[in-house]
């Protein structure tokens, strides 16, 4: 038997068995360190590429219809889903029309702004909404003095804003040819979320 292949063999094994034993090193020291994050509470890790990569987005269900005196509060207490900067001023202002107006607040031209809601789609929403547009335009003098306090720009026409879950086709003619009128019609959608219902506001343009 040739001395020299012996020894090459045994280098061989020796190479290879150090390899197994590095490798088997690594894998217990990752085991190991796993079960001490087991231990502490952290629970079980993420795989890498679910670190690396956040989930881009949530998935919605659409919740029940939101009644009125809900969707009026959340408008009340967060009017900048309707338009960026808008400012609730006052809410249930009685006026001369068969209902009040539901909220009055200043955009960030200071511009009166009337908001009139329903939770349900109601071609009766624009005709109270023009009542009660008619009515801040011919009752300057009065809100000037309730509302002395704010700033409110009386040289610019007030704006109209009407919110609903849906508009109907004759609803959204008729918005189409009162383009004179400062209206804007916002269809919401509400959602379930974590902490409660939400509302997406989506404005619409005169060609939808």
């Amino acid at each position: 038997m040739d001395p020299n292949k012996d020894e090459e063999t045994s280098e061989q094994h020796l190479r290879i068995s150090r390899g197994l034993d590095q490798v088997s090193h690594l894998f217990l020291s990752h085991v190991a360190e796993r079960a001490a994050r087991g231990r502490s509470g952290n629970g079980p890790e993420l795989p890498e590429h679910a670190q690396e990569n956040p989930p881009l987005g949530i998935v919605l269900r659409a919740s029940r219809a939101v009644d009125r005196e809900r969707l009026l509060s959340l408008l009340h207490e967060q009017p900048g889903a309707l338009k960026e900067g808008l400012k609730v001023i006052d809410a249930d202002l009685p006026c001369e029309t068969p209902s009040n107006v539901e909220l009055l607040a200043l955009d960030t031209a200071n511009r009166l702004v009337v908001i009139d809601v329903e939770d349900k789609p109601n071609d009766s929403l624009l005709l109270r909404g023009m009542a009660h547009l008619d009515w801040v335009v011919g009752n300057t003098a009065l809100l000037r003095r309730i509302y002395r306090e704010q700033l409110i720009n009386f040289s610019l026409q007030p704006q109209l804003f009407l919110v609903a879950p849906d508009f109907s086709p004759l609803f959204r003619f008729a918005i189409r040819h009162m383009r004179s009128f400062q209206i804007q019609c916002i269809k919401y959608d509400a959602v379930v979320l974590t902490a409660g219902i939400g509302i997406f506001c989506e404005p619409l343009s005169w060609t939808d």
